[in-house]
């Protein structure tokens, strides 16, 4: 069965998975049916990986928020916006589905002083953490037509789904060395 949420995303109600707007258009094009689907404006950047993943992703909030995520030295090194699921994708089979899911999103944190907090976190349990995800903050500008993000958690942690249409260079704010 078929549902659109009152934001417009159109998904399947048995499995959770999220239809492109040309595939639901294929399936519910019936001449004469009278049911004219919604537009879909925007696609998630890793819809094909995410739509596999049962309730994926999750329900996710359209605002305008700032974002602070570990980065290179370099600002503009396109790692800087790659999720962990391509960045090192020998951790998704130890993943479940949900941190699978969450994996493929950006993650970010609502304040640099959380990111910091996160970042000595880090450093207790393996001193070599930033040189692996970035000794460096991003501090970006994300607005609703740069994709979705999930509420925040205690920690500030927020999961932040591109679309397709999202280009990370121009959100960048600020950049930094992270001052531990």
């Amino acid at each position: 069965m078929v549902k659109i949420r009152s934001d417009g995303c159109v998904y399947l109600c048995n499995d959770g998975n999220h239809l492109k707007n040309k595939e639901y258009m294929a399936n519910n094009s019936e001449s004469g049916s009278g049911h004219t689907p919604p537009k879909v404006e925007h696609e998630f950047r890793y819809y094909a990986e995410l739509a596999k993943l049962p309730n994926c992703p999750p329900p996710l909030l359209n605002t305008e928020r700032r974002g602070f995520r570990f980065a290179s030295a370099d600002k503009l090194d396109p790692r800087n916006f790659l999720p962990v699921a391509l960045m090192t994708p020998a951790r998704l089979p130890k993943l479940g589905h949900m941190a699978c899911c969450s994996a493929y999103a950006l993650s970010m944190y609502d304040t640099r002083e959380n990111l910091i907090k996160k970042a000595k976190l880090l450093l207790k349990s393996n001193p070599k953490a930033l040189k692996t995800i970035g000794d460096h903050f991003l501090e970006v500008s994300l607005d609703p037509q740069d994709g979705r993000h999930s509420a925040k958690g205690a920690s500030g942690h927020f999961d932040f789904h591109s679309y397709t249409s999202f280009k990370p260079t121009g959100c960048v704010i600020d950049h930094g060395m992270l001052l531990l």
